[in-house]
């Protein structure tokens, strides 16, 4: 199925910061305006589900910190953003 242009593809990174402090970190293919609606059914069903490619994550709410989501452009600056925290 071909891409509409005018709806051009959206990476972000989910950063999930657990009650014990752990940090744990997500990528999905949305945009980040897509947080509000994960969390509002985070809240309905208990669990932060994020579908990551052919992976499936279901998170706790109730160890759950904080959440955060960074959109980029494409998979290359996702890449690059990623490459840059860990040096």
């Amino acid at each position: 199925m071909a891409r509409d242009p005018q709806y051009p593809p959206k990476f972000s990174r989910v950063t999930v910061t657990l009650i014990d402090g752990e940090v744990k970190s997500y990528d999905v293919a949305a945009g980040s305006g897509l947080l509000r609606f994960l969390m509002t059914e985070a809240a309905s069903t208990g669990a932060l589900v994020l579908l990551c490619g052919d992976k499936t994550y279901a998170i706790p709410m109730t160890q759950i910190a904080e959440v955060e989501m960074h959109e980029f452009n494409t998979p290359h600056e996702r890449d690059a953003a990623y490459k840059g925290a860990k040096a």
